[in-house]
């Protein structure tokens, strides 16, 4: 595995799920570069998206997790500030 690989697995990887109204949902494509937490939370600030669910992957644990609730207060939480 490559240096820039592993790097980049060191950090955990989001999977947002998205409504698109009446066209449906679907994950929202994400640069893996620049994939993170203060992305999405960028996104649904912006209104760029309209969240479903936001999956947090840790490649090197093995793990992934149900963050929506968490990221969705984040970005609350930071509007409002």
């Amino acid at each position: 595995m490559s240096a820039d690989i592993a790097l980049s697995r060191a950090h955990p990887l989001y999977l947002a799920e998205c409504s698109y109204g009446r066209y449906g949902r679907a994950f929202r494509e994400t640069d893996r570069d620049a994939n993170s937490r203060e992305e999405i939370v960028a996104l649904i600030r912006s209104g760029e998206i309209d969240i479903v669910k936001v999956i947090e992957i840790d490649e090197v644990a093995g793990t992934c997790s149900d963050v929506t609730d968490e990221i969705v207060s984040e970005a609350t939480m930071r509007e409002a500030a």
